[in-house]
């Protein structure tokens, strides 16, 4: 006997759930305007009925003219609506737009004024107290105060959604054109990082062939990270530190005993988004850069602090000044790349500085939060 209660219970409600849907997927189905339109005449209507039963001293003069109005009116204010786009006001308030709402609003009011007069007329709902002039003078302004009211506020709902969306585009063209110069700014460094290495590679054939080979197989393996990531701006530091390795071995192979490289990775660092290839311009610059009078030594290090991750490549060298007052680490396509990279995925949140310490060149990189990655 539970059961079938049960089973009872679920057959009553299953058609109410049903019916229930169908209403709202019905509702959904309407336009965006017309479901305001009802909305808003909706309790417009139950304010107008309270206005006119203290007018005409009649509740039923009250509902009918009430419900037979309120049609009238959302049809009026369609009618406006329709006036307004084929005039093309796009939502923008001007003078043009507030001469064409005055005007619309005032003759849309007459028709409503004529249409009410006619309802009065014909069911013998006259106002008590009232002679014609004096009603129509009333009934003329309240209308017309409606529909105007009515048509500021769509254009005003235009404007707004105008804003918006022109908002919306300017935000989408800026990630996009931000996205397009962080893919050309990444694949810039490939090009510039073969046409070394392979010159690296060519020099070695004559006299080492075997490490030749061998430069040509650690570069492989960088080119296949590379071709991997291409589409990607923003990889984990785990991830860029492979690529590093795999760039640190080239290099070793290159040059042999005369370079000594050292790669420390924080464990928590390994998950931390990091802009892809962000490290090695600056170990490719220490390489370049650093004293190779006995043998060249390169320290980098990567950890976490709170909500930053700190880079620090060490090598050995000094930091020669410029004329303009920049260190010769400072310049070079690699840095102006990579300088340019940190203005972007890391706008305002990035410190970087190069110093000398005993001895030692020092490239500091402090990066906080997620990298921008354009999308």
């Amino acid at each position: 006997m539970a059961a079938d209660a049960r089973a009872g219970t679920v057959e009553h409600k299953t058609p109410l759930g049903a019916v229930r849907a169908a209403i709202v997927e019905r509702w959904y189905r309407i336009t965006l305007f017309w479901r305001t339109q009802i909305v808003v005449w909706s309790l417009f209507a139950v304010a107008d009925i309270a206005t006119r039963q203290t007018i005409y001293k009649h509740i039923t003069a009250a509902l009918a003219l009430t419900l037979l109005m309120t049609p009238v009116m959302m049809l009026l204010t369609a009618g406006l609506r329709w006036a307004y786009m084929r005039l093309g006001l796009d939502g923008r308030i001007s003078f043009r737009t507030n001469v064409y709402m005055l005007g619309l609003s005032l003759i849309a009011a007459l028709v409503a004024v004529v249409v009410s007069d006619a309802l009065r007329w014909y069911f013998d709902w006259p106002i008590p107290n009232w002679d014609r002039a004096e009603a129509w003078t009333v009934l003329l302004a309240f209308h017309y105060a409606v529909l105007l009211g009515w048509s500021l506020g769509y254009v005003w709902f235009k404007a707004e959604v105008g804003m918006r969306i022109n908002r919306q585009r300017a935000a989408q063209a800026k990630a996009d054109a931000l996205r397009a110069e962080l893919a050309k700014l990444r694949l810039q460094l490939d090009p510039h990082f073969l046409f070394n290495a392979l010159n690296g590679i060519a020099t070695e054939i004559p006299d080492h062939p075997k490490n030749a080979l061998y430069m040509v197989r650690e570069l492989s393996d960088y080119l296949r990270y590379s071709l991997d990531t291409i589409d990607e701006t923003v990889v984990a530091t785990g991830t860029e530190a492979m690529a590093l390795v795999a760039y640190l071995n080239v290099q070793r192979a290159r040059f042999g005993e005369k370079l000594v490289a050292h790669l420390a990775v924080d464990p928590a660092a390994d998950a931390r988004p990091i802009a892809s290839f962000l490290l090695q311009p600056l170990v490719e610059n220490a390489i370049k850069h650093g004293s190779r009078r006995n043998v060249l030594t390169i320290d980098i290090r990567v950890e976490t602090s709170g909500d930053d991750l700190r880079v620090a490549v060490r090598n050995s060298g000094t930091l020669v000044p410029h004329a303009n007052g920049g260190g010769r680490h400072s310049g070079g396509f690699g840095l102006v790349n990579f300088r340019r990279r940190l203005a972007l995925h890391y706008p305002g949140r990035h410190s970087f500085t190069l110093s000398e310490r005993d001895g030692m060149v020092v490239a500091e990189l402090v990066l906080s939060g997620v990298p921008c990655s354009g999308s």
